[in-house]
């Protein structure tokens, strides 16, 4: 998406902060769909809907927040080229 959106005019930042939106539904679905259609699933861990192992999937989205954060705060402080 940034590719696409830099090629069509938008500023590398603008383009870095519309890509990050649109990964956050796409994000959500994906794990919904994980977790509907591994429901029925047996033999599968503890600790899981689905497929999504729920302790896994707490992990990931606290450090993916926090990074954010970071990550926002880098793209204002470097070059656009970087």
């Amino acid at each position: 998406t940034v590719p696409f959106l830099n090629w069509a005019g938008l500023p590398m930042k603008q383009s870095v902060g519309t890509s990050a939106a649109c990964g956050l539904p796409i994000a959500i679905a994906g794990a919904l769909g994980f977790a509907w259609f591994g429901k029925n699933v047996e033999n599968l861990p503890a600790g899981t809907i689905g497929f999504v192992h729920i302790s896994g999937f707490l992990c990931i989205s606290v450090v993916s927040f926090m990074m954010a954060i970071v990550g926002a705060k880098l793209a204002h402080q470097l070059p656009a080229a970087t």
